[in-house]
């Protein structure tokens, strides 16, 4: 699948859709935070998401949060 990377260093503040869930490209699917600043993240590409990092977890620069299949 096509990676849904982290922005920054920070912590995935909410998923904005259900594992599993359809997504189209462009929609905005997971939050991240570092230092109170918040930035959403959208799919990569039309699909089926797959979370892998859960809510509270740390997630370094680049680390892929889930994937688009």
């Amino acid at each position: 699948g096509t990676p849904v990377t982290s922005p920054f260093d920070g912590t995935v503040v909410e998923w904005k859709v259900s594992d599993g869930a359809q997504v189209s490209k462009g929609d905005t699917v997971v939050s991240v935070e570092a230092m109170k600043m918040e930035r959403a993240v959208t799919a990569p590409a039309d699909g089926v998401l797959h979370i892998a990092v859960d809510t509270g977890e740390h997630a370094g620069r680049g680390a892929v949060l889930g994937a688009v299949e």
